[in-house]
């Protein structure tokens, strides 16, 4: 593993305004609000040391105290680091409903209604799950698929079982026996106790199902809801709908896509119930659903809804679950998918902002990725492996040619840069995409047609997904009599003279703005003059970037011994992170850099918008990260958020760093052990028998937000126990190079 890619694996471990009203034409995305809950400020070692003493230690065997241990320990910091990575947010309209219907199905229970704890998830999966300790998580991509609020109630009800049950913990008590091949797990060879690991997890699974139908028969939610809830998540696997794609949406004039490029029909959606579970966690849908409705037996339905909280909430939350899982597939590099279901919300706001938006920056991801011939298995499922409408989407980006897709995206971004033209991240893709066509793909500006062949029509450059029956009378009959006087002549040749691309700028050559900034792309080098300079150069030892400020975004410093049975030594991990950014600021302060810190950690119930900064900051450098490994220089989907924070803290550099101390098993020790039956070499041999193999790797990664790139990835690894003096000897060198 090079240094580059190990660093940026390493980091992976690890705007200017945040409010409640959601602003769907401006929308920003889903973030935090209000005081940030205790389960985000307390210490995770405080936690664990709390679950402890609550711990009923009589007749406790000692195996059985030490499981428990290591459960709370490990949960608790695991739970915490999935908190603070900025996918969880909390006081948001999404989970303060959530709440409420927790507090409809809880309102018998007041101690059970405290205990449990629901925050949102930022995540395209349609899932949620529970933590032992009463915190309960909701997937945006749940919330964005079920059909009402009486399916997602009898979802709430399978997980606050999980909790009640306790779940969690004899999940890891029975993992441990497996693992320890105790009781009916002895002489188990490795692949029974495999598929042992599947049967318990999927009696807990049918457990909690049945339990939550007792639950859920105690509220006046609709009983239909139980059986469509599981309906609902046997479709899950595809968009929230499957509206067909319209063909025509981006034709205009002259400019037809060639039917080549589309499937005659989609696949079609086979959604299995029955299928194969005994490789699964839950049971299959068929055996839950037919358990489940047994266990629900003859209740009525009569004075039971769909809706107890409110119907209005409902639509309004899942809304915007549906927007920010547009956000997520962008950032995840899914353009195919965040495409379709932008597409989905275009068809009930086709003049939508954000949604003219996020089409340019989806067409703009495949485009770019086309170019660079990485568009590949990495980013790209195959259109075969996809079901229902999306399929047309998968298929259309994977059979046009590179060339043709960025003439295409260029076609179609341009107006919307048009109609926002203060918007610098759409007019960098438009300048991309220009230098794309004409450089990357020797197109020359001359090839482009500038008049419509005879007959054209000429009306659907406007219309985009509105339906004919917008048109206005006078438009119709406008149409109907130029299409009778004229047949119109279209052309679907794929190359030759009139190859329908060369029609993509018919309209767009009579923009004054739109020929000049193609002409001053044509003028440019060409690729191979400036090969090389484009993104971040990986080979790089010294950077010297002269910055005189900087913020230190959430520092990581992990602490891991492969000897023990639990590799990652979570108590000295924390209290390192808490300590490093002293040893930064003190480093800092000898070289004259200005630095801010903005951290996760031990925060304060005040520092709700820097938790928000925090996890846009993350998003960012994930996408970033994703980018680099591929090798392709592109804008990220969410730049210009980069950007609001960069102008919010006056500063435009932003570094991650950490430390990874490892102390690694002893390798090689039965050679070692045979050397020293040789006389000469037994005084060496036994002292590094006798020495841990102690390793520290730093690294650090600096983002300049007026760019949108990365100007330094460091890497440093040494064969040295991580001492005071090395941290501060590595740290001093990494704020040299951003300073010098």
């Amino acid at each position: 593993m090079n240094k580059t890619t190990l660093c940026l694996s390493l980091l992976c471990i690890s705007v200017s305004c945040f409010s409640q009203t959601i602003d769907f034409n401006q929308y920003e995305g889903l973030y935090s609000y209000g005081q940030v809950p205790e389960d985000f400020t307390k210490l995770s070692s405080e936690k664990y040391l709390e679950d402890m003493e609550k711990m009923n230690t009589n007749n406790t065997s000692e195996q059985n105290l030490k499981s428990a241990d290591n459960y709370y320990l490990q949960s608790n910091f695991i739970t915490d680091e999935i908190l603070h990575n900025g996918r969880v947010v909390f006081g948001d309209p999404v989970t303060n409903y959530l709440n409420e219907i927790k507090s409809e199905l809880l309102k018998g229970f007041p101690d059970l209604n405290n205990a449990i704890r629901i925050y949102t998830f930022k995540s395209k999966e349609v899932n949620a799950f529970t933590f032992g300790n009463g915190i309960v998580l909701v997937s945006t991509g749940l919330m964005a698929q079920v059909k009402n609020e009486a399916q997602l109630a009898f979802i709430l009800c399978h997980e606050f079982e999980h909790y009640i049950e306790k779940h969690s913990f004899t999940s890891y008590v029975e993992s441990t026996k497996r693992s320890r091949g105790d009781g009916a797990y002895k002489n188990l060879n490795k692949v029974a106790l495999e598929m042992e690991r599947y049967k318990y997890s999927k009696d807990l699974e049918g457990a909690a199902d049945l339990k939550a139908v007792e639950l859920f028969k105690k509220s006046k939610y609709s009983i239909n809801a139980v059986e469509g809830a599981f309906t609902m998540l046997l479709y899950s696997y595809l968009p929230y709908a499957n509206n067909p794609f319209n063909l025509k949406f981006f034709n205009y004039g002259s400019f037809r896509i060639p039917k080549g490029y589309f499937l005659d029909s989609t696949k079609a959606i086979s959604a299995e119930e029955d299928y194969n579970d005994r490789t699964s966690t839950h049971p299959n849908i068929k055996k839950r659903k037919q358990s489940t409705l047994e266990a629900l037996g003859d209740v009525g339905q009569f004075d039971r809804k769909d809706f107890q909280v409110s119907e209005e909430n409902f639509q309004y939350v899942q809304k915007i679950c549906r927007y920010e899982n547009v956000k997520i597939y962008l950032n995840e590099r899914n353009y195919e998918y965040a495409f379709y279901i932008n597409y989905l919300l275009m068809l009930e706001d086709p003049g939508n902002p954000t949604l003219q938006k996020n089409m340019a920056k989806a067409l703009y991801g495949i485009s770019v990725y086309k170019t660079a011939r990485s568009y590949n298995a990495e980013i790209h499922s195959s259109w075969r492996k996809t079901e229902g409408s999306v399929q047309q989407i998968y298929y259309m980006a994977e059979r046009i040619p590179a060339k043709d897709f960025s003439i295409l995206a260029l076609a179609k971004i341009w107006p919307v840069y048009k109609q926002n033209m203060q918007d610098k991240t759409l007019e960098k893709m438009c300048d991309e995409l220009m230098y794309d066509v004409l450089k990357e793909h020797r197109v020359k500006l001359k090839d482009f047609k500038t008049a419509h062949l005879a007959g054209a029509d000429t009306l659907m450059l406007d219309l985009s997904l509105q339906p004919a029956d917008t048109l206005s009378v006078k438009e119709k009959e406008k149409l109907t009599k130029k299409n009778k006087k004229t047949p119109p002549v279209v052309t679907e040749t794929k190359s030759g003279e009139n190859a329908y691309w060369k029609f993509a700028f018919v309209e767009l050559l009579k923009d004054e703005l739109f020929l000049k900034k193609m002409q001053q792309r044509e003028n440019d080098k060409s690729p191979e003059e400036i090969a090389g300079k484009r993104g971040y150069n990986s080979k790089r030892d010294e950077f010297a970037l002269g910055l005189n400020k900087a913020i230190v975004v959430d520092p990581v410093y992990i602490k891991v011994d492969e000897r023990t049975n639990i590799p990652i030594n979570y108590i000295e991990s924390e209290q390192s992170r808490l300590s490093i950014s002293q040893t930064i600021e003190e480093c800092a302060d000898t070289l004259e850099l200005q630095i801010q810190f903005i951290s996760n950690i031990n925060k304060e119930s005040s520092d709700v918008l820097e938790f928000n900064h925090i996890a846009m900051l993350n998003d960012w450098m994930a996408e970033k990260i994703a980018h680099l490994g591929s090798e392709v220089d592109i804008l990220n989907s969410n730049q210009e958020e980069f950007k609001a924070l960069s102008r919010h803290y006056d500063i435009e550099d932003f570094m991650w760093i950490g430390v990874l101390a490892i102390t690694e098993k002893e390798s090689g020790i039965v050679l070692k052990i045979i050397n020293t039956l040789l006389i000469a070499p037994i005084p060496f041999v036994i002292y590094d028998l006798l020495t841990k193999d102690r390793y520290t790797y730093f690294f650090s990664i600096v983002a300049n937000a007026n760019t949108d790139t990365i100007d330094m990835v460091y890497f440093n690894g040494t064969a040295l126990e991580d001492k005071e003096a090395l941290q501060k000897s590595n740290i001093y060198y990494i704020l040299l190079q951003m300073k010098n």
